[in-house]
């Protein structure tokens, strides 16, 4: 898989390649490229493996519709409150960037 330094300076899946990469694949140059204190990266990194991968980590990005991650949000925040779908959507949100290059 090729890869490009993306004007925003995140690793971005080259775009011929966008639409097939499996969501779980940007998951370490995702988390490599934040910039935040300890205590964030663990929460991102135990919302990633806990809410995130387990709807989306096997999908490629472009079967990802909008209205699955609103679905997936309202659950999200039915069962757990507004905490943990605001990390999971800004961890979900930060690797589709990512993937789409």
């Amino acid at each position: 898989m090729q890869t490009r330094w993306t004007q925003t300076g995140a690793w971005g899946v080259h775009r011929s390649e966008a639409g097939k990469v499996r969501f779980w694949e940007v998951a370490e140059r995702w988390l490599a490229s934040r910039v935040v204190d300890p205590a964030s990266l663990i929460r991102y990194e135990s919302s990633l493996r806990l809410h995130v991968d387990p709807e989306f980590g096997r999908r490629q990005f472009r079967t990802i519709k909008p209205s699955q991650i609103a679905a997936w949000v309202a659950d999200l925040d039915a069962r757990l409150g507004p905490s943990t779908p605001r990390t999971a959507f800004l961890v979900l949100h930060g690797r589709l960037e990512v993937g789409r290059g």
